[in-house]
């Protein structure tokens, strides 16, 4: 039986590819050691944003969950898809 996840972090981001490793970075040291995920929602960004998440993804980050929306539908939008998305017993989000 799998341990179940106790924190969701969900961050949504827009053209934030220059941004989010550095923040994804300083959130998987701060809860080193505990049941965590991190959910990104990419809302529409234009520029590589999902590239970068998926290169993270890919390299195995297996903490990292990735939405997309096609087209920008908010902060509030991205927030509210990624909570109904977590698997977690409390939510995080990490505003700037």
């Amino acid at each position: 039986m799998t341990t179940p996840t106790f924190l969701s972090v969900v961050i949504p981001a827009k053209n934030e590819a220059d941004n989010l490793p550095s923040l994804i970075k300083e959130i998987c040291t701060a809860l080193d050691g505990e049941r965590y995920e991190i959910l990104v929602v990419d809302d529409g960004s234009t520029d590589d944003t999902l590239k970068v998440l998926t290169h993270l993804k890919d390299s195995g980050l297996t903490v990292l969950r990735i939405l997309r929306h096609e087209q920008s539908l908010g902060q509030s939008t991205s927030v509210y898809h990624a909570a109904l998305a977590a698997n977690g017993t409390w939510l995080a989000n990490p505003g700037r």
